[in-house]
């Protein structure tokens, strides 16, 4: 299939085997980062405008994509016990009450995957924990605020939640 001449995401969903939005935010956070050329707008069957990358391009965006972690290490990370809670402000710029929280045993590639897709995104609180407290600290993170989604938050005191979850990481601490 390298020997095509142009590539629609729809094509490239299909060929990395990942869904079309995966492919669409990739392409325009690289886009974003000038870490990929400008796309070409080509006329398709159907009538439309579509954006394209040439052979070239899309070489270049396998490659990164097959740099990202695999499912096999996603997975193993999902069996990892030991890691970090954290909470990362998703648009800065726009507002300091949207958040992402979570756990990962890989807080950098974690923080890299965000940015993908919010490159502005910024690390505010992380601390070592267990995988099994997340559920715990969620609902923690949750009692700040509103939920936007399952680990999105509207907070309306971030300041206030850093130093709870402070002190809250704290008393864990003096408990062992």
């Amino acid at each position: 299939m390298d020997d095509k001449r142009y590539w629609t995401f729809i094509d490239i969903a299909a060929d990395l085997d990942l869904a079309y939005t995966t492919v669409r935010r990739n392409i325009d956070s690289l886009l974003k980062q000038k870490r990929i050329t400008p796309l070409t707008r080509m006329k398709t069957n159907k009538g439309h405008y579509s954006s394209v990358m040439d052979s070239t391009q899309y070489s270049k965006f396998k490659e990164i994509m097959k740099s990202r972690p695999s499912v096999h290490e996603q997975e193993s990370e999902a069996t990892n016990d030991r890691g970090f809670f954290y909470l990362i402000l998703l648009v800065p710029e726009f507002s300091d009450k949207r958040i992402k929280a979570g756990f990962t045993s890989r807080l950098d590639s974690r923080l890299n995957e965000h940015m993908m897709s919010a490159p502005t995104a910024k690390l505010i609180f992380s601390r070592p924990c267990q995988r099994s407290w997340e559920i715990f600290l969620l609902a923690y993170v949750h009692s700040h605020g509103e939920r936007i989604r399952s680990e999105v938050f509207d907070i309306h005191d971030s300041k206030k939640l850093i130093k709870n979850l402070t002190t809250l990481f704290r008393q864990i601490e003096q408990r062992k």
